[in-house]
C-alpha cells in the first residue's frame, strides 16, 4: 500500500539516483545531449505551418511575446556544461540541500467496488 512516507522515500531515492547520473556522466555525453536539445529548439522554425501557428498562439496566450525564445534557449543550452547542471542540482534539487523546496506529488487513485461476498 502506498503511504505518503513510501512515496516520499521513493522520490528521495529517485533524486539520489539522478544526482549520481549527473555526477558520473562523461562530459562528451552531456555535450551530445545539450547539442541535441539545442538542435530541437532551433528546429521550431522548420516546423509545418500548423505547428508554427500553434507555437505563436501559445506565446500570445501566455503574454510572453518572445517569438524567438527557442533560439535564445538553444544558445543558453549550448553554453551550459555538466558542472553548471551539477551545481544547480546540488543547490535546488538534491534531497540534502537546505535550499531545496519539497516536491509536490499528487496521487490519483481509482475507487474499486469491494469484492462481492459469497
Amino acid at each position: 500500500r502506498l503511504s505518503p512516507q513510501r512515496v516520499q522515500s521513493a522520490l528521495q531515492r529517485c533524486l539520489c539516483d539522478v544526482g549520481h547520473v549527473i555526477q558520473t556522466m562523461p562530459q562528451h555525453t552531456f555535450n551530445n545531449m545539450a547539442e541535441e536539445l539545442a538542435s530541437e529548439l532551433r528546429a521550431c522554425d522548420e516546423e509545418d505551418v500548423a505547428g508554427a501557428s500553434t507555437r505563436v498562439h501559445s506565446e500570445v496566450m501566455r503574454h510572453r511575446f518572445d517569438f524567438k525564445r527557442h533560439h535564445r534557449l538553444a544558445g543558453l543550452v549550448t553554453e551550459f556544461n555538466g558542472e553548471h547542471l551539477l551545481s544547480f542540482f546540488s543547490h535546488f534539487v538534491a534531497p540534502d540541500s537546505p535550499a531545496r523546496a519539497a516536491l509536490a506529488t499528487h496521487i490519483i487513485g481509482r475507487c474499486r467496488d469491494p469484492p462481492a461476498s459469497s
